[in-house]
């Protein structure tokens, strides 16, 4: 229980935002940062990957890099890939991009990826989504499904306006 509150702090500290899940706009395993402009699905609810995160880390010269934290919920190493997408101001998937492996994650373990978004330009009303695409863990491997990331991803941006 201390180190989850302790994960929610430091990560409060960098703008980075959990949401609660009794909350009428997001749901459990939904996270965004404060704007809006960045949120992740979890695409595998019963997997050893939980997202903690997200942010959009502003540079001196554009564009931003979008960062996405996760964190092992398993009981064992996970290999695992991430992918952001740009969902457009009218909930469509503009493009997606396929993020480097992470390999190993040791149980309970946090790990931040940052990443900028070449797919496609961002516009003002678009957002950055991230969910995770693939796993390994135990032998046991775990591919997300086109068309069920599609339906989760636009549903999600429905509730997720830009503020």
């Amino acid at each position: 229980m201390y180190r989850l509150a302790l994960v929610f702090t430091i990560l409060s500290l960098g703008q980075v935002q959990k949401m609660e899940p009794d909350s009428p706009k997001f749901m459990n395993g939904e996270v965004s940062d404060a704007s809006g402009k960045v949120f992740a699905v979890d695409s595998y609810e019963k997997g050893p990957i939980g997202v903690v995160g997200v942010e959009e880390v502003k540079q001196q010269n554009p564009p931003s890099l979008w960062a996405v934290t996760v964190q092992n919920r398993g009981t064992s190493a996970v290999t695992y890939r991430m992918t952001a997408a740009v969902v457009t101001g009218d909930n469509k998937i503009k493009g997606s991009q396929v993020m480097q492996a992470i390999k190993n994650l040791e149980p309970e373990k946090l790990s931040r990826q940052q990443v900028k978004i070449f797919p496609t330009i961002l516009n003002p009303s678009d957002r950055v989504v991230f969910y995770l695409s693939e796993s390994t863990t135990g032998g046991e491997s775990w591919k997300v499904d086109k068309e069920t990331i599609t339906s989760l991803v636009t549903t999600v941006a429905a509730r997720h306006p830009v503020q």
